[in-house]
């Protein structure tokens, strides 16, 4: 309960903004469709939770307000021309000198938020409107592969003709969406591109780190990183569960 207390004092009841912090990279300040989506989701599982406990009085306040932050997404953080979401924007009440911020980088974060916190469902066209963006701006074009976190991602950078290097997590992510989105096996084969990627770039022992070199795929950064170890394992129990749904649907038409 005090949990989602501090969660809803962070939301503007106004715009349906969440008021600015810094991001999950911890790295800039603003308000971020992350941030936004993990409100959401925060909210939606509260409602879940008081649904348990037959709270109907607070089931409804909780699901008014991520209906609230749902809004607020889809009015300020989505950018019609560009069919993407803003990485952060500031507006104009939460600016110290009412300058508004609109911060178009491309940023695999953004893209999972909306995703696995199901601000939008995989079939979205927004989403996938939003995958295409992600991928064309940040996909590593060596033969290393892999995503990066954000466009000129300069923390330990090894070359400039990439937007960053290949990380574990913003990798997996994609591989997680990738996995939502098939509609059949043959779809979902292609997913397995990333679960392989990972094996690949692992120690002899099986350690995954942060991040890899874009050059050379030598491992970069902490190593080993239990997030990085988390996050392929949520691929795999996707990868599993898409699998068994998929098979089954395909023995009731056959």
């Amino acid at each position: 309960r005090k949990a989602i207390d501090f969660i809803i004092s962070r939301i503007d009841v106004n715009t349906g903004l969440v008021k600015p912090s810094y991001d999950l990279w911890e790295e800039h300040f603003g308000t971020f469709t992350f941030t936004s989506s993990a409100v959401y989701g925060a909210l939606t599982c509260a409602a879940e939770i008081a649904d348990v406990f037959g709270k109907e009085d607070k089931k409804e306040e909780y699901l008014k307000l991520s209906n609230l932050v749902k809004n607020g997404i889809l009015e300020y953080h989505y950018n019609s021309e560009t069919k993407a979401f803003y990485k952060r924007v500031i507006h104009k009440d939460h600016s110290i000198d009412g300058t508004e911020l609109k911060d178009d980088t491309a940023d695999m974060s953004s893209l999972y938020g909306l995703f696995r916190f199901r601000v939008l469902e995989s079939d979205d066209e927004r989403l996938i409107n939003m995958k295409k963006y992600v991928q064309d701006t940040l996909q590593c074009s060596t033969p290393i592969g892999g995503m990066p976190r954000y466009e000129n991602d300069r923390y330990f950078k090894v070359i400039e003709t990439v937007q960053g290097n290949p990380w574990v997590i913003t990798t997996m992510w994609m591989g997680q969406l990738c996995i939502s989105q098939a509609k059949s096996l043959d779809e979902l084969k292609e997913c397995k591109y990333y679960i392989d990627w990972a094996n690949q770039h692992a120690s002899r022992t099986g350690i995954l780190s942060e991040q890899l070199n874009p050059t050379n795929g030598m491992q970069i950064s902490a190593s080993p990183l239990t997030w990085s170890h988390t996050e392929y394992i949520i691929t795999v129990l996707d990868y599993i569960k898409k699998y068994e749904e998929l098979q089954n649907a395909e023995n009731q038409t056959t």
